[in-house]
């Protein structure tokens, strides 16, 4: 399969186009988080702690969602049918917003996918709600179609979002909330702070998780997409360039994988 894509940025990076068989859109991030690591910026004195349980699985602000309702008019005009999307709260949110007014509302596949979550590195990344909790929230929206299938597939459900880690980190993190009467968040949190700039998640977890991902893609679109039918992928920046990347350093980073406004160029699936 030959897609050719064509990025377009808002402000925050809200949303890009893949054209013309692949359209996906990436999260706003414009959340809490994002508003507190500006604020320190620009003010030194301020408490900012990106490990902080205040921080976890942040939503989108109002600026998140005034971005959303403007990308409207860019997918309105799409023949998308089927969306797959971060498990994350701010891109599922993004995928309610942005799809609401979608012609092909109630018909639009949204598929959450676990290997579409963000680099776990600080707080931002964890989720906030049990899955149970998430899908009910979002199995329950009127018109739209959350498929949340893919996680019956994993052993443990709630902790998709360790499962794609070394074994070492996993299992010990596993077994700690397993027997542990701590709050998972708290343990997860614990762990992520003392690893730091390490990270618990490294380069080459994340290439080898969006390469499974792509792999996924792939059958997906044999499997369900008809000839004229459009794709998004609603997902964070990060996980994009992974996904697009062509080329890869050893340890796992995306060699020279910048995203350009409007950029127009070939990718073989």
């Amino acid at each position: 399969f030959y897609f050719f894509f064509f990025f377009f940025f808002f402000k925050q990076k809200t949303a890009y186009e893949i054209m013309p068989s692949l359209v996906g859109s990436e999260m706003c991030i414009r959340d809490r988080f994002n508003d507190a690591y500006q604020r320190m910026k620009t003010d030194p004195t301020f408490p900012y702690d990106k490990y902080s349980k205040d921080y976890v699985d942040a939503k989108l602000n109002d600026k998140g969602i005034e971005q959303c309702t403007e990308a409207r008019k860019d997918v309105n005009g799409k023949n998308i049918m089927h969306v797959l999307v971060s498990p994350l709260q701010r891109a599922l949110m993004t995928s309610e917003l942005m799809f609401a007014e979608h012609p092909h509302l109630g018909k639009i596949q949204f598929v959450v996918h676990p290997l579409l979550r963000e680099i776990l590195k600080n707080a931002n990344d964890v989720p906030e709600h049990t899955l149970k909790e998430i899908r009910v929230r979002y199995e329950s929206l009127d018109k739209y179609k959350f498929d949340f299938s893919l996680f019956d597939k994993l052993e443990i459900p709630d902790l998709y979002y360790l499962l794609n880690l070394n074994s070492p980190i996993r299992d010990r993190l596993v077994h700690r909330i397993k027997e542990s009467k701590e709050d998972d968040i708290d343990i997860v949190l614990e762990v992520i702070r003392a690893a730091a700039e390490n990270k618990i998640e490294t380069h080459l977890n994340v290439k080898d998780r969006l390469k499974k991902f792509k792999e996924y893609l792939v059958e997906f679109i044999k499997t369900n997409v008809k000839p004229g039918e459009e794709v998004a992928v609603v997902t964070h920046s990060e996980i994009i360039t992974y996904i697009i990347a062509t080329e890869f350093h050893e340890s796992g980073v995306p060699k020279d994988m910048k995203i350009n406004n409007c950029e127009l160029f070939p990718w073989l699936l």
